[in-house]
């Protein structure tokens, strides 16, 4: 029977209907098997100790220490592990090209220099430590962390002509204070306004404004969660002109009202991600 695993020693992230967790898994059981916790999120992974085989239907990939894993969402996706194991892994939104090699089908897998590999590993530490603090402009911080990431996986693999670029205009487009107009960070990434519109679109299937908006609608729902403010000065925080235009949008996004979502997440007992507070409608 494969079960929901959460090894007791395991630190994970306190927001599991957030699009972004992470955490530590370690343990010393003989045998575990556990389920993907989201077949809608990105896997990243990077095993410290011991050895674990993911199996998606009859594949089976063996994950050893050393290299640093991508797994591509998958509906069903089964963990198994034999002995001592030890991983910091993250599920989060892909925002950039991915250009690493991939081994298997929807496991992609860089093997870094030493000393690649400690910055790697350092970055996803320190988003395991922000995702499970929650303090502060948590969200942007972990989310430019796993850009890195993937970024330095991407020029590893030689593959990399227009990452920074897009990696640039991903930060700039998070940020819910940056109030640039398009044509000015069409400017800083070095591209014309159309070039960065139909360039932005291709990597990350939304336009700019529509990845602003979400991002500004994603930090809206951490600060519902963490902090006792009001929905006017929510907006305020993210930048969403006032409260009825951002009751309005979280509504279409998320298919919630603010103040719905923040009853029903009071409501619920801490489980696995809940698929139907995901974004379901890019913003218009």
């Amino acid at each position: 029977m494969v079960n929901s695993y959460k090894d007791k020693r395991d630190r994970v992230s306190p927001y599991w209907n957030l699009d972004l967790v992470a955490g530590r898994s370690f343990g010393t059981a003989r045998h575990d098997i556990w389920e993907g916790l989201h077949p809608r999120a990105c896997n990243l992974l990077i095993v410290m100790s011991g050895r674990c085989t993911v199996r998606n239907g009859r594949q089976s990939t063996v994950l050893l220490p050393g290299s640093v894993y991508l797994l591509a969402p998958a509906e069903s996706r089964v963990f198994e592990r034999f002995g001592s194991w030890d991983a910091y892994w993250v599920l989060f939104p892909l925002r950039l090209p991915l250009l690493w090699p991939e081994i298997n089908p929807g496991i992609f897998r860089i093997q870094p220099p030493r000393r690649e590999h400690r910055i790697m590993l350092r970055n996803l530490i320190e988003t395991v430590n922000l995702t499970t603090e929650c303090r502060g402009e948590w969200y942007q911080l972990a989310g430019n962390l796993i850009d890195n990431v993937v970024l330095r996986g991407n020029r590893l693999a030689g593959n990399a002509p227009s990452d920074r670029r897009m990696l640039l205009a991903v930060k700039l487009l998070s940020q819910p204070e940056n109030d640039l107009a398009m044509d000015e960070i069409a400017a800083k990434c070095g591209m014309s306004h159309s070039t960065f519109f139909s360039e932005f679109k291709r990597v990350h299937g939304l336009s700019p404004r529509q990845f602003r908006e979400q991002a500004r609608l994603q930090m809206a729902k951490i600060l519902l969660k963490s902090e006792k403010l009001s929905i006017g000065e929510i907006a305020a925080r993210t930048n969403l002109i006032d409260g009825s235009y951002l009751s309005k949008r979280f509504r279409k996004v998320f298919g919630v009202t603010p103040r719905e979502y923040v009853r029903k997440f009071r409501e619920s007992p801490p489980g696995p991600l809940e698929e139907k507070y995901l974004p379901h409608d890019p913003a218009r």
